[in-house]
C-alpha cells in the first residue's frame, strides 16, 4: 500500500464520518484494521472508494459499514499515524538539508593559489604564508590540518585547509626547510672565484627551481685574500640570518724539484742541496734528511729529502749523492827541523798543514817513535797524513835534542828587543831595526856543518857572536817571532853554496818580501844595509851586484816556489 493509496482511504472515511454526524451526532465510527495484510480484492475496493466521489454517490451507513467491516486499516489511531508521516518528512528534509550541507561545505570547489614556502631549519613558518596575494585578495584563510604542526627539515609537504566564507576544502601545500652548512671549508691562496652563497645551503638541491633569496649581510673578501684561520660569514635566506664558519687551511704539501748531488768524499752536505725550485704558500718550516746520507761511502746512493711547511703538511724528494775519490795521496806543507831542550817535550806541528787532491785541509799525526828526548843527538821524525780515500802520505823531518835553553834564548832576545824597538814604530820599522841589530852584532864566519835547529845556532849569535847563514837567520827567526811579526826561514834550492835566509810580512801575511842579514863582501855592504825587506826584483838585481858577472847570479836566491808563499815582484 503506496502513500496515495492510504491517503485516499483516510479522506473517504473521514467524508463519511463527516455525512453521518450531519444525521447522527453522537454516533460515532470506529474503523479497526485488520492485522492481516490486505488482500486484492481490498486494494480493488479501497482504490474504488479513493476515487469516488462521496459526495456524489452517497453510500447506506449500512453499507459503508459493512464496506469498511472487511476493508478496515490496521488498528492504530490515525493521529498516530500522521504523527508518524511526520515525523518521517522531517527527517527526510533534516537528512537532505544535511546532506546538502556537506556537499556544500565539502565538495562545493573554489579557486586557490598556493606557493612553495622556503625557510631555514628551526624557523616557524604560518599556514597564511603559504597563500599567494591573490589568494588572500579573494578572502581565502588557511589552517594547518594537524594543529601541532612543526617544520621537519628537507621537503615537506604539509596538510592544510582553505576556508572560503562556509565553504572550506582540504589540500597540501610544500614547505622547503633548508639546512645552512656549518663549516665551509677552502684552500689556502688557492684562486677561486667569490663565494657563492648558495653553496652555503648544505641541501640547496630539494628546491630547485624555487624562488627564494640567500645573500651575504656582510660581503666577505674575496677567498684568495683570507689568511690561514676561522671567519663568520652572515647571511641571510629570505631575510632571516645565519652565520656560517669559514675555515681556510693549508692541506697541502710543499712542491719542490729533487736535484742530484756531486761531492769529493767526506765533503759536507745540506738537505736544501738536493732539491730547487721549492714552493708552498705557506712559509717552510723546515728541510731535512731521512736520513743522513754517508759522505765517506765509496759509492753512489739515494738520499731522501723531507720539507715540511708551519702547518705540518710534508713531502718526501728522492735525490742521488755521487761521491768522488780521491786520485793522489796527500800533501804535507811547512815541514822544518825542530830542536828542543833534553828532557822535554817536543812540540811537533807548528806551521805543517797537511792537504788532499782536492786541496782540503785535513789531519796529520806524528811518528817519533825514533825520538829519544833524554838524549842530546840528532834524530829523525815523520809527519804522517792519509786522506778520506785511504791515500797516505808520510815525510821525514829532523828533531834535534840539544842542551841548549830555548827560554833562556827567548829572555836574551826580549831584553835586545826592547832596546832596539819602540811602541811608536811602524812594523816596517821594527823589521829594519832587527836587520840593523843583527848585521852589526854578528861577525860572518864558514862553517861545514849546517845545524838543523832553530835555538842552538841562535844561541850561538848571541854566545859567540859569529856564525853562517844559519846562524844569522836562526837568530832573526827567533826576534821576528818574538816581535810578533810574521816570518819564515828560506833554503836556497840550487846547488850554489848552501846560505838560509828569511821572509818577512809586515801587514800580518798578505804580502812576503826577503829579508837576509848575513853581510855581503865589504864592498857591497850598502847592499847589505838594504836587504832587510826587499823584493823578487830587487833579489835578482841583489844577486848580479854580489855575485859580478862571471858567476851564476840566477841561483844566488833560489828556492822551492811551491813550498813558499809568493815573493811581492816589484
Amino acid at each position: 500500500m503506496n502513500f496515495l493509496q492510504f491517503f485516499a482511504l483516510g479522506k473517504s472515511q473521514m467524508k463519511l464520518i463527516s455525512k453521518r454526524g450531519k444525521r447522527d451526532t453522537t454516533q460515532k465510527i470506529e474503523i479497526s484494521y485488520p492485522e492481516t495484510q490486505w488482500s486484492e480484492e481490498q486494494m480493488r475496493a479501497l482504490q474504488m472508494a479513493a476515487e469516488s466521489n462521496v459526495a456524489d454517490h452517497p453510500v447506506s451507513e449500512d453499507a459503508a459499514s459493512q464496506s469498511f467491516e472487511h476493508l478496515a486499516p490496521p488498528k492504530k489511531s490515525f493521529i498516530k499515524i500522521s504523527l508518524l508521516i511526520l515525523l518521517i518528512l522531517v527527517f527526510v528534509a533534516a537528512a537532505g538539508f544535511g546532506g546538502w550541507y556537506y556537499w556544500w561545505t565539502n565538495h562545493a570547489t573554489f579557486e586557490y593559489d598556493l606557493k612553495p614556502v622556503v625557510i631555514l631549519y628551526g624557523q616557524g613558518v604560518t599556514p597564511d604564508e603559504f597563500l599567494t596575494d591573490k589568494a588572500i585578495a579573494e578572502g581565502i584563510t588557511a589552517e594547518f590540518q594537524n594543529p601541532d604542526f612543526a617544520p621537519v627539515q628537507g621537503r615537506v609537504t604539509v596538510p592544510l585547509v582553505l576556508e572560503l566564507g562556509w565553504r572550506s576544502l582540504e589540500t597540501t601545500a610544500t614547505l622547503y626547510v633548508m639546512i645552512p652548512v656549518i663549516e665551509f671549508s677552502h684552500e689556502f691562496r688557492e684562486d677561486a672565484p667569490e663565494i657563492d652563497p648558495f653553496l652555503l645551503i648544505s641541501n640547496a638541491e630539494i628546491a630547485r627551481g624555487i624562488l627564494y633569496d640567500v645573500v651575504f649581510t656582510d660581503p666577505p673578501l674575496p677567498l684568495a685574500d683570507y689568511l690561514v684561520g676561522e671567519y663568520t660569514l652572515h647571511l641571510a635566506l629570505n631575510d632571516t640570518p645565519f652565520v656560517v664558519t669559514l675555515i681556510i687551511e693549508d692541506t697541502q704539501p710543499p712542491a719542490a724539484t729533487a736535484v742530484p748531488v756531486v761531492i769529493n768524499i767526506g765533503e759536507s752536505v745540506e738537505p736544501g742541496d738536493f732539491v730547487t725550485d721549492v714552493e708552498d704558500p705557506s712559509p717552510i718550516a723546515s728541510i731535512v734528511f731521512s736520513e743522513e746520507p754517508d759522505t765517506l761511502a765509496q759509492r753512489e746512493q739515494l738520499v731522501e729529502v723531507i720539507i715540511t711547511d708551519i702547518f705540518g703538511n710534508s713531502a718526501i724528494f728522492t735525490s742521488s749523492l755521487t761521491i768522488v775519490l780521491n786520485d793522489a795521496p796527500p800533501i804535507i806543507a811547512g815541514i822544518a827541523p825542530i830542536e828542543s831542550m833534553v828532557g822535554k817535550d817536543v812540540t811537533y806541528g807548528v806551521g805543517v798543514t797537511a792537504f788532499d787532491s782536492f786541496l782540503r785541509e785535513i789531519e796529520f799525526y806524528v811518528d817519533d817513535s825514533g825520538v829519544d828526548i833524554d838524549e842530546e843527538g840528532l834524530y829523525e821524525a815523520f809527519y804522517i797524513a792519509e786522506d778520506l780515500t785511504g791515500n797516505v802520505t808520510s815525510e821525514p823531518f829532523a828533531v834535534r835534542i840539544i842542551g841548549a835553553d830555548p827560554g833562556e834564548v827567548n829572555r836574551q832576545v826580549d831584553n835586545v828587543l826592547g832596546q832596539i824597538l819602540t811602541n811608536n814604530m811602524t812594523t816596517v820599522d821594527k823589521i829594519r831595526a832587527i836587520h840593523t841589530y843583527i848585521r852589526g852584532l854578528l861577525t860572518f864566519e864558514e862553517s861545514d856543518v849546517v845545524p838543523v835547529s832553530l835555538y842552538e845556532p841562535a844561541f850561538q849569535a848571541l854566545d859567540t857572536k859569529r856564525g853562517d847563514s844559519h846562524v844569522y837567520s836562526a837568530l832573526a827567526e827567533v826576534m821576528l817571532t818574538r816581535a810578533e811579526i810574521p816570518n819564515m826561514r828560506i833554503y836556497r834550492s840550487s846547488e850554489f853554496t848552501a846560505h838560509v835566509w828569511n821572509l818577512v810580512s809586515p801587514d800580518d801575511s798578505e804580502s812576503w818580501y826577503h829579508f837576509d842579514a848575513t853581510p855581503t863582501p865589504i864592498q857591497y855592504r850598502e847592499i847589505t844595509a838594504a836587504m832587510y825587506m826587499f823584493t823578487a826584483a830587487q833579489a835578482k838585481d841583489f844577486a848580479v851586484r854580489v855575485v859580478g858577472r862571471g858567476g851564476n847570479t840566477t841561483m844566488y836566491f833560489a828556492f822551492d816556489t811551491e813550498l813558499y808563499p809568493e815573493i811581492v815582484a816589484e
